[in-house]
């Protein structure tokens, strides 16, 4: 009833924590008594390019809003610094 859709390049064995082998163990009963899986050859159902996240083009207005906060932030940093010093000299 279950099918992979799910894959890439490098095959990974995974490893049950004790927890969740604990867990499985208290949900289906002894290692013994779990139903038997019936694995299929993999087959491919898609294009080599879905295996790869998709590029995003540079939104250049939020990296644009982003330097005239730090800018802004930075100019107010500096302001209070000499407000600091110009306290402590009188």
């Amino acid at each position: 009833p279950w099918e992979l859709h799910v894959g890439s390049y490098a095959g990974v064995t995974p490893q049950l924590t004790s927890s969740s082998l604990n867990d499985l163990v208290e949900n289906l009963g002894p290692v013994w008594l779990w139903p038997e899986l019936n694995i299929s050859d993999p087959e491919r159902i898609g294009e080599d390019r879905l295996l790869y996240p998709p590029t995003v083009p540079i939104e250049w207005s939020q990296i644009l809003l982003w330097l005239v906060l730090m800018v802004g932030s930075l100019i107010v940093v500096v302001m209070a610094f000499r407000l600091l010093r110009s306290s402590h000299a009188s």
